[in-house]
């Protein structure tokens, strides 16, 4: 009876501590103990009841009782190991199951357990041969898999873990925390996709499980998948409304979206909950950031550095926005912080080479470009900006296979494409450039800068109607986009309405008042009306804004130069290049006044010093030429001509230069066919045609020389130089009428000063076969070349 009545009490307590019923079940167990104290299996039951209540070290004087009684008992001694490892002995625990493997060397609970604690001392190997011993007893012990895939995954053997975890998932497919793991693994693969699979999996055996609905989220996150990562972190918040990683990470994805005052909300609901949550503070601070509040994005990286003083992503984080109020040095100093934590931290590199290039050097910003590579080689954002850099030093070529880079680690990366098509377009290889451009376009229709810069390419192609469609296109996706207004003002010039190009630089100047270029291509269109005054304050507000800007001062000096002001417009040329000894204009404009002031061997250093800074540059080749000829180096001013053809096989200058050397030479023919080029580049420049003409008078072709005349006429019936040339090719065309025609219209154009124009016409009749001159104004005109 007595048996029975333990067994009872016994069996009844196993059954209330598998409802859960602790208490009641060591009511039952003591009442066993009451009958008899030495009942070692009620005091095993007792003892596992109150380690599961937390009561360990009572556990363990239950478990103690019980070997006292038996010192074999292989339950007592592994629950003891248990008991142990709960309270953190894990040496003890394994002396308990290293006493249980003694009794019995083929209990695979022991060996187990033995693995987990071995694996917390960071004895992977020593867990790994724990498991496989238990798998070698039991291969379907789903437990011993679930453990050996974790301990593997602990050791980076990622692929191996997944092998065992596919094992629990054959025994039990229902075994949640191994899908949990699984999927830990893809993420650790960078196979997002499928680690989404398995927390679904999850999620289907225990909707309500929050660790999933946030890995679930990271993980599109991490796809670029923001709005369903959003409505993951949703769920989570619905489950726990206090669940700050939610609250943290949705700020992310928020960010990333371009919702920045939404993320805002967000990481201030994840503060509420843990005011010193530094990635919260950090994200709050990068958000800012993007807002261009970088005063008090600055706070934020601060607070976290406070909390963290070894914090590489605040101290890098600030420097980027101390590198945004143009504090460039402080900037520095703050990456290099993060450098001194983490010498291979490439996004501080980065953010260092940035500063750098913002200052304007360029090699050391290439130098910590280059380590960013060498630590990350495929990092697209640093091969990008170290292309940009190489763009702003003009080494085009090499800004190019940076780019070139990118699209090979991603063929569709758009602001790859689009960099490759600026610096082709800086090649002046623009129609390639558009190639690029439109890439951009079919990827993304809305990428303005691409429209803007289709335009571009399209004017310098001279296609201006296709130009001012793709400065529209730019302007109804952002109306205030201001260098498209810029660029349609540069159409207009280019086409000669000067008016319409005018009001497109005011269009950009009401979006930016302090728009330089817009300033000063005004005041070029604005010398074009002759508005000398308008002009001059144009290049007085850019002086204003910005008192070092090179470009406002040669404006004034090209003013002074075309008042045929020489001395004053070298001054303003010369405080140009004050402030950039290398401005190619400037030197160029400095040698065309030195030119007008007969100074030509002055000029002539003026173009030598152009051609050693960029030895392509036509406008200098041409000039250099013009000067040479002045000065009787005829062969030679050849030679810089056809240079400046090379570069340039449609620079009409450089043929009208080249057909006054050959005449000069006697070489009328060639002189003509210099002429016809100039004129299929611009068949509206009367100097080529009245060069032409004289030319072709000297090889005895008088009509075809009047009809050169007649041409030069057609785009400038009032000038008086002109009229005398044509009235001198009449009389030698024995056209007397036509000759006087041409001295009545010179006397139409002068009658405001009739006394200046000394001639009797009708002397013409009497000087057919002599030389003709007339006096205008008190000047002798004879008929000269242009």
């Amino acid at each position: 009876m007595t048996i029975n009545y333990l067994e009872s009490f016994y069996i009844k307590g196993i059954a209330l501590f598998n409802l859960g019923k602790y208490k009641e079940a060591i009511e039952c167990y003591d009442k066993a103990l009451e009958v008899d104290p030495k009942y070692k299996i009620a005091l095993i039951g007792k003892g596992n009841a109150l380690s599961v209540l937390g009561k360990l070290k009572e556990g363990l004087e239950c478990y103690d009782k019980a070997l006292e009684i038996d010192p074999k008992d292989k339950l007592a001694w592994h629950n003891k190991g248990v008991a142990l490892y709960d309270l953190g002995k894990l040496k003890e625990a394994i002396e308990c199951y290293d006493k249980v493997l003694e009794i019995d060397p083929k209990y695979k609970f022991a060996w187990h357990d033995k693995g987990l604690v071995l694996f917390n001392f960071r004895k992977h190997k020593e867990a790994l041969e724990c498991y496989n011993k238990v798998l070698e007893l039991d291969p379907k012990y789903k437990f011993a898999w679930h453990d050996k895939g974790f301990v593997l995954f602990n050791f980076g053997r990622h692929k191996e873990a997944l092998e065992c975890y596919n094992k629990v998932l054959e025994i039990d497919p229902r075994f949640k925390h191994t899908w949990r793991n699984k999927g830990y693994c893809f993420m650790h693969l960078g196979k997002f996709t499928e680690a989404v699979e398995c927390f679904d999996r999850v999620l289907e055996i225990d909707f309500r499980d929050k660790i999933s609905w946030h890995d679930k989220g990271l993980c599109l996150k991490n796809l670029g998948k923001f709005k369903q990562a959003i409505e993951c972190f949703d769920k989570l918040l619905e489950l726990d409304f206090k669940d700050k990683d939610a609250w943290g990470y949705e700020g992310l994805c928020l960010k990333n979206l371009g919702k920045f005052k939404e993320a805002i909300i967000c990481y201030d609901k994840a503060l509420e909950i843990d005011p010193k949550w530094k990635l919260a503070l950090y994200g709050k601070g990068i958000v800012l950031s993007e807002l261009a509040k970088f005063i008090e994005a600055n706070d934020y990286f601060d607070r976290v550095i406070e909390l963290d003083f070894m914090n590489k992503d605040a101290w890098s984080a600030k420097g980027s926005a101390l590198s945004g109020l143009g504090k460039f040095k402080e900037a520095i100093d703050c990456n290099e912080k993060a450098l001194e934590i983490d010498p291979k931290y490439e996004f501080a590199w980065h953010n260092k080479g940035k500063a750098f290039c913002d200052l304007g050097k360029f090699k050391e910003a290439i130098e910590c470009y280059d380590k960013v590579l060498e630590i990350d080689p495929k990092y697209k954002f640093t091969w990008i900006d170290k292309g940009l850099v190489f763009s702003k030093l003009e080494k085009f070529g090499e800004a190019i296979e940076c780019y070139d880079k990118v699209l090979e680690i991603d063929p569709t990366y758009k602001d790859a494409l689009y960099s490759k098509g600026s610096a082709l377009c800086d090649l002046k290889k623009h129609k390639e450039a558009i190639k690029y451009f439109d890439k951009v376009i079919e990827l993304d229709f809305n990428y303005k800068d691409a429209f803007y810069a289709n335009g571009f390419c399209l004017r310098h192609l001279r296609k201006f109607e296709k130009a001012m469609e793709y400065y529209n296109k730019t302007l109804e996706i952002d109306p205030k986009y201001k260098k498209a207004f810029f660029g349609k003002g540069k159409v207009f010039y280019d086409l000669g309405k000067f008016k319409e190009a005018i009001e497109c630089y005011d269009n950009a100047l009401e979006i930016d008042p302090k728009y330089k270029n817009a300033l000063i291509n005004k005041g070029i269109a604005l010398s074009n009306l002759d508005k000398v005054e308008q002009e001059i304050n144009c290049y007085e507000k850019v002086l204003e804004i910005d008192p070092g800007h090179e470009g406002a001062f040669f404006g004034k000096g090209k003013v002074f130069y075309d008042l045929e002001k020489f001395k004053e417009a070298i001054e303003y040329y010369d405080k140009a290049l004050e402030i950039d000894p290398k401005y190619k204009l400037a030197l160029s404009g400095k040698g065309t006044a030195l030119s007008a002031l007969g100074m030509l061997k002055e000029a002539i250093e003026c173009y030598d010093k152009v051609l050693k800074i960029d030895q392509n540059y036509e406008i200098a080749l041409h000039r250099k030429g013009v000067a040479l000829y002045e000065l009787g180096n005829l062969k030679e001013a050849i030679e810089y001509y056809n240079k400046a053809l090379e570069i340039d096989p449609k620079y009409k200058k450089a043929f009208f230069g080249k057909g006054k050397v050959f005449y000069d030479l006697g070489k009328f023919k060639e002189a003509i066919e210099c002429y016809d080029n100039a004129l299929e580049k611009d068949p509206k420049d009367k100097f080529a045609w009245i060069n032409k003409a004289i030319a072709l008078r000297d090889l005895g072709k008088v009509e075809q020389e009047i009809d050169c005349y007649e041409k030069a006429f057609e785009i400038d019936p009032e000038d008086i130089i002109l009229l005398n040339d044509m009235s001198i090719a009449f009389t030698n065309n024995h056209q007397p009428k036509k000759a006087i025609k041409c001295y009545e219209k010179i006397e139409n154009i002068l009658i405001h000063d009739p006394h200046s124009f000394r001639i009797n016409k009708f002397l013409i009749l009497k000087l057919v076969s002599e030389e003709t001159h007339i006096f205008v104004k008190g000047k002798l005109f004879t008929q000269c070349k242009r």
